[in-house]
């Protein structure tokens, strides 16, 4: 969803397929026209990241990045008594540690010019793997479906999340894609 709200639907194309991978989450495989085949498995997610367009930001490394997508995830998941989404820092340096697959990834992209430079390669790579490490709460994650299952406004707070047209786009690759290991 931030990919579309910050790249716009054919920005998003342009880097990634809305189709099942037929594979496991973690493969390095891309669809035949060389783009990610979804962006719920690890190879669309990590072409989101490397390409999200940050607003007067000429710089736009890992930590810039991350914070865009903390920023965007408060607001789908903001309750009266909301504490701010953190980041695992232990998860963070074990995502580190063990991103060979993700490393092998990006790569890839990167080969495939989906991602477009070495910088947006290793910094869209770390703010994926800080992405990866983000501590929620159950009532997090239900406010979270909540929130897409409401056209984008969030239940609790009344306020628009997330544009309608997005979250249209993003629940019907969802539900044609699956989700992580489902998403093959």
């Amino acid at each position: 969803a931030l990919g579309l709200v910050t790249n716009g639907i054919e920005g998003i194309k342009e880097i990634v397929n809305v189709e099942p991978s037929g594979a496991a989450f973690n493969s390095p495989v891309l669809a035949a026209n060389n783009k990610a085949f979804n962006p719920f498995i690890n190879q669309g997610a990590i072409a989101v990241m490397a390409n999200i367009i940050l607003e007067f930001d000429f710089v736009s490394n890992s930590e810039s990045r991350y914070k865009r997508f903390e920023e965007f995830v408060q607001e789908f998941s903001k309750t009266k008594e909301h504490a701010d989404i953190l980041m695992c820092v232990t998860t963070y340096e074990g995502e580190k540690e063990t991103a060979d697959q993700n490393r092998l990834i990006a790569s890839k992209l990167r080969q495939a010019d989906i991602i477009k430079s070495d910088f947006d390669q290793e910094h869209g790579l770390d703010a994926y793997l800080r992405a990866c490490s983000v501590l929620v709460r159950s009532r997090d994650l239900a406010v979270i479906g909540s929130t897409f299952a409401n056209g984008g406004i969030n239940p609790v707070t009344r306020t628009l999340a997330c544009p309608k047209e997005i979250v249209a786009q993003v629940n019907s690759v969802m539900m044609t894609c699956g989700m992580y290991n489902g998403a093959g």
